[in-house]
């Protein structure tokens, strides 16, 4: 799916065809936000754990 989106040019959408997300606002008035690291791939790892532990994902393509 994601290579797919790629594929297509699009860049204002997320896959699942949601709108894409961007922080750029709240980074503008909040420090805090501002000085936050990005999110990396372990992150997105313990998330999908967490959400399959909770039964939200049960199973993944």
């Amino acid at each position: 799916m994601d290579t797919t989106l790629r594929q297509t040019g699009k860049e204002d959408v997320e896959t699942g065809g949601l709108a894409a997300f961007s922080t750029t606002k709240v980074q503008s008035i909040s420090p805090t936000m501002e000085s936050l690291p990005a999110i990396g791939h372990n992150d997105a790892r313990r998330w999908i754990k967490y959400w399959k532990s909770a039964g939200f994902i049960t199973r993944l393509l």
